[in-house]
């Protein structure tokens, strides 16, 4: 299995500095400060990437739960924020809030929602954050009626 990498550079104090993040890809390169983790300072921050990082094994698991079953054209576009609290003068990542939206053509509600709870057991970046508090609202269109399925909500960790 290949291993993935990434570096980072700081330089300052923690309030002060500056800091960059590289991919090992070589496909990302951005700053990141003090001011882009916990304020509106232009960059990126580790609770950014972690949130792409989500939605990037938590779309790959799904695809792959409904390719077991039969659905291999689909669409899943999902979205992450990952959310800070400061407690007791430590900030800690509190939730991270998933929103998936799935166009599969034909599958029933409940199949989807068999494909949808296997790949939350099965995606690997669930099973490293099991610590933190993590809500996925998925939205289904399967082509099926005039009007998406209902919301169903998970919550886990």
């Amino acid at each position: 299995m290949p291993i993935q990498t990434a570096t980072t550079v700081w330089e300052g104090s923690h309030v002060d500095g500056k800091g960059l993040m590289v991919l090992g890809s070589g496909h990302f390169d951005e700053p990141y400060s003090f001011a882009s983790r916990f304020g509106d300072g232009k960059g990126t921050s580790p609770e950014e990437l972690l949130g792409a990082a989500y939605c990037g094994s938590l779309s790959m698991a799904l695809a792959h739960e409904l390719s077991l079953v039969g659905f291999t054209q689909m669409r899943i576009l999902t979205s992450a924020k990952v959310c800070l609290a400061h407690v007791e003068d430590e900030y800690k990542i509190a939730a991270v809030r998933l929103n998936a939206e799935a166009h599969v053509s034909d599958i029933s509600v409940e199949k989807f929602t068999e494909c949808v709870e296997s790949s939350i057991d099965k995606c690997l970046v669930t099973n490293t954050m099991s610590n933190v508090e993590v809500t996925l609202t998925v939205n289904l269109n399967n082509g099926l009626t005039s009007q998406a399925a209902p919301q169903t909500i998970y919550n886990y960790g």
